[in-house]
């Protein structure tokens, strides 16, 4: 997958750390969910929008679905409010809204179709490797 090959910074070093440490947190369950190629973008400072962008991908719509709910359930447990939950019955692109950070779980195909890492190439990346 392109995702993976893309140059990135380092999250822990140049990223504040209460940020880096609930960014974090929110992949290590995405990655517990058996979600692949977690991408970080920082985009606080292109937009008003949110600070971060999490990107990750499940094989099927029924995986998509799977991690929707796994970071439905976790984040719950962990206090964060999820604000809303979007695409989670079509499977093909799921949106989780944290405030801060915003979640997106794709089927592979329409990652790749849409391509967010390249729409906010201008964004600091770092990949996730749990």
């Amino acid at each position: 997958m392109e995702v993976a090959k893309r140059k990135s910074s380092r999250m822990r070093a140049d990223w504040p750390r209460a940020e880096v440490k609930r960014v974090g947190a929110v992949c290590e369950v995405l990655a517990q969910g058996k979600a692949s190629y977690i991408t970080v973008l920082r985009i606080g400072e292109l937009t008003t929008l949110t600070d971060y962008l999490i990107i990750c991908s499940g094989a099927t719509k029924i995986q998509v679905r799977a991690i929707a709910e796994r970071l439905r359930t976790k984040m719950k447990e962990q206090g964060a409010t999820l604000l809303n939950l979007e695409g989670y019955k079509e499977g093909l692109w799921v949106v989780g809204d944290l405030g801060d950070i915003m979640v997106h779980i794709f089927e592979e195909e329409t990652r790749e179709f849409y391509s967010l890492e390249r729409l906010w190439g201008d964004a600091p990346q770092y990949h996730f490797e749990g």
